[in-house]
């Protein structure tokens, strides 16, 4: 229990220190309760105000509950077109298997272009090579070869090609042989300059266009060819001309086949797009789902990670952010339990505070009172006696909310019950005790300095029951006494201790004398570096101002305190109950 000095607890445990949470201070003065100290309707709504703080705690996630879309809405798109996961994924691969195969398909057509005009143009040097040997044979009129034999392979229906002997016969007359007839005309239309070596001795250097007059057939004119005759004279030229029309429509049969292949792999690869959007996007729907039940108050609903990628590390983090509303949930329904507790304590304590400071000739009173919390634990009040005797009492429960408001209610009952009828500070302080002690829970007392002042005879009785000392200032000697007879707080023991250390202390007063009561919140009020305001320092404070009035005097001591604390919190309540003799 600490060590004692002069009866009194040196340190309560549970009561003093930091041990109260600091919260928003709520004063009184002058015996008239402040705001949250009103009856009737004020009071109320200051319950109801706390009320609903507590209900925000416990729905801090509600108002996103509230607002949030109905079940299968899902968000709502800020834009026109709303398009899922799987659909945005199986369009994109989509698109990229759309353009691979567009430039494949290109690549592969371009390619085989070219191969096939250079495999036209070898084949057709090699046939170029084998006409100018026929030619020879043909101008010469040796083997017996004939024109026919050109024409029989028109017959055969061989619309690729044509070949165009000239020259001078055995008898040097000019001969033009073609497979078409004899003497078919071509004319020359473009010329296009290359230079291949095709093997076997050719090698090109130009192509030329020309146009079959008969049918308006491009041809293309691959190059001349010197035909040797037998006595190694140039005797005439062989051509091989390569039908362009019929090369266009291969090529063109060639991208056909290139294009449906094309698609047919576009096909397919749309169609895996497809299919691998929809299983991408299947866990994020199921992670919707569940996040829809949870918007819809089902904090006991979590979902399950289907998969190792981002959308299952979500999925985690979705179940760690459940857990931690079920957390807050159940911590808001004990801030709304609190809050409903502190509602009752305060209507209390509302009613324990004195609504009016007694009006006594010759004396100048004035009580103050500050909460640090939303229910104090100090306690202070003012009763008669009998006709010429006034009961002054200031008291601290250690306890706070509704079991510290139960404590206090007792105690004050008791209190205004017995005083009249014990008649004695000590006596009271007694009997009250054999009463509330079997009541309280262990580690639960009352510090109580309680005085019977006369008014009429200015004599005053003292009994501490554990208390702070009353400060006496004495005008004649313009010094301060020390008022702290011995006892023990209310609650330690259930009687033979308390009744055997209780003592009382009694006094005349004199004109210009003043005293105060207060709490330990006054002196062990701490600043920022947990500096006490002191017991000296208030002694000093009371002796230096003890002729102001007793109203400006106790906003002078607050006022003096605060300056001490700085922009530290109010750790414990102030109460201070202070009178002074006028004439």
């Amino acid at each position: 229990m600490g060590k004692q000095e002069g009866g009194r607890p040196a340190a309560r445990p549970g009561t003093k220190g930091a041990s109260r949470t600091p919260s928003r201070p709520r004063g009184q003065e002058g015996g008239r309760p402040g705001p949250s100290r009103a009856r009737g309707g004020t009071t109320r709504l200051g319950a109801a105000g706390r009320s609903g703080s507590a209900r925000a705690a416990l729905t801090g996630a509600g108002g996103a509950r509230r607002s949030a879309p109905a079940a299968g809405e899902g968000p709502r798109p800020a834009g026109r077109w709303h398009l899922s996961l799987g659909m945005k994924f199986a369009l994109m691969v989509g698109g990229l298997i759309a353009v691979v195969v567009l430039f494949c398909g290109w690549a592969i057509s371009s390619i085989a272009r070219s191969a096939l005009e250079q495999r036209i143009i070898r084949d057709g040097a090699i046939t170029l090579k084998a006409v100018a040997i026929y030619g020879r044979l043909l101008l010469e009129g040796k083997d017996g070869a004939t024109h026919k034999d050109l024409e029989s392979l028109a017959a055969k229906g061989t619309e690729l090609f044509d070949v165009v002997i000239s020259g001078n016969d055995a008898s040097g007359q000019k001969r033009t042989y073609t497979m078409r007839g004899p003497g078919r005309g071509y004319g020359l239309a473009a010329a296009q300059d290359i230079d291949m070596d095709l093997g076997m001795g050719i090698r090109v250097s130009s192509t030329f266009v020309v146009i079959d007059k008969r049918r308006g057939v491009p041809m293309i004119d691959l190059s001349d060819y010197r035909i040797k005759g037998s006595s190694g004279a140039d005797i005439g030229t062989a051509r091989v001309l390569i039908n362009a029309s019929r090369v266009s429509e291969v090529l063109g049969g060639l991208r056909l086949r290139i294009a449906g292949l094309g698609m047919v792999f576009l096909a397919i690869g749309v169609a895996a797009s497809f299919f691998l959007g929809a299983q991408i996007a299947k866990p994020a729907k199921v992670l919707i789902a569940d996040m829809e039940r949870v918007a819809q108050g089902d904090y006991d609903h979590g979902t399950q990670a289907v998969s190792g990628d981002e959308i299952g590390k979500i999925a985690t983090q979705f179940n760690h952010m459940t857990q931690a509303l079920r957390e807050l949930r159940e911590k808001g329904k004990d801030a709304e339990r609190l809050g409903l507790e502190l509602d009752a304590a305060s209507e209390i304590q509302a009613s324990l505070l004195p609504s009016r400071i007694p009006s006594l000739p010759g004396y100048d009173v004035f009580p103050f009172y500050r909460s640090a919390k939303e229910v104090g634990g100090d306690y202070y009040d003012f009763f008669p006696i009998d006709r010429e005797k006034l009961a002054i009492v200031v008291a601290d429960v250690s306890g706070k909310g509704i079991p510290g408001s139960m404590v206090m209610a007792t105690t004050r009952t008791t209190l205004r019950i017995l005083g009249p009828e014990c008649g004695t500070a000590a006596e009271t302080l007694r009997q009250t005790n054999k009463l509330v002690a079997k009541d309280m829970s262990r580690g639960m007392f009352v510090t109580v300095i309680f005085a019977v002042l006369n008014v009429r005879a200015r004599e005053m009785t003292v009994c501490s029951a554990g208390h702070n000392p009353m400060v006496l200032y004495r005008e004649r000697t313009e010094k301060c006494e020390l008022v702290n007879p011995a006892g023990i707080a209310l609650g330690f023991d259930k009687g033979p201790v308390f009744d055997r250390t209780l003592k009382e202390y009694s006094t005349r007063l004199e004109p210009g004398d003043r005293v105060v009561m207060y709490t330990d919140g006054v002196v062990e009020a701490m600043n920022e570096n947990q500096d006490e305001y002191g017991d000296q320092r208030f002694y000093d404070f009371v002796r230096d101002h003890a002729r102001m009035r007793s109203k400006d005097f106790a906003l002078a001591v607050v006022r003096d305190i605060e300056r001490h604390r700085g922009a530290a919190d109010q750790h414990d309540d102030i109460t201070i109950s202070t009178f002074r003799v006028m004439t």
